[in-house]
């Protein structure tokens, strides 16, 4: 811990499952009791990677095994109640890269963790975790395939337009003036088909989810 007027350097970890959710546990014993946190702690000394002490860190207080943490970045915060500015170093560790499942390693200083959706995550959150959330460079597993639905939905009905053009471009004035009609539906149709291909089950019903990152 930081003497008081001094610049504490910290770490933390934002765990994600594959659902996207983030690892959080409620603070006890210590400053900030009752807020919510991510894994995370102070540097043993001052020569230590700050991604190996985010992950010595969450092994001790949440029992989980990190294999890779990516930088993500860093954050201030202010605690006039210790007398005391820190930086913190957020590092990222997504569902393929930590295994275990979240204990309470020290319940002295935590209540339990729980996994979080960040359009619904607890109050209060301890300084800096909702900056570094919001931060998060990729969108999780429902916001992409909420998104690939709206974007399959709307071709649809851009799909029945053109189909609707085709019967008025029967008429030789109106097929004049609709070029390309026909390669306009075929582009539709195969993109509702590789889109209906990625989005796969629904996930209100499947529980699980697809990545869309073999899109084209």
């Amino acid at each position: 811990m930081p003497k008081p007027d001094d610049v504490g350097v910290g770490t933390a970890m934002i765990v994600l499952d594959a659902e996207g959710r983030v690892l959080l546990g409620r603070r006890l014993g210590a400053h900030r009791a009752g807020h919510w946190s991510c894994p995370g702690g102070w540097l043993d000394r001052p020569d230590e990677a700050t991604s190996k002490a985010a992950i010595r860190e969450t092994l001790e207080e949440a029992g989980i095994t990190v294999h890779k943490a990516e930088a993500h970045i860093w954050t201030t915060e202010d605690h006039p109640e210790l007398g005391v500015r820190t930086v913190t170093l957020y590092h990222i560790a997504r569902h393929e890269d930590w295994a275990g499942a979240p204990q309470t390693m020290e319940p002295e200083k935590c209540s339990g963790w729980e996994w979080f959706h960040r359009d619904d995550l607890p109050e209060p959150l301890f300084p800096g975790v909702a900056e570094a959330l919001e931060r998060l460079p990729e969108l999780n597993a429902r916001d992409a395939q909420e998104l690939l639905v709206e974007c399959r939905d709307s071709l649809r009905m851009a799909d029945a337009a053109l189909n609707f053009l085709a019967i008025l471009a029967r008429d030789p004035e109106v097929g004049r003036r609709v070029r390309s009609l026909d390669q306009l539906r075929d582009d539709t149709t195969r993109l509702v088909r590789v889109l209906d291909s990625v989005i796969g089950p629904k996930h209100l019903q499947e529980g699980r989810f697809r990545n869309p990152k073999g899109l084209n």
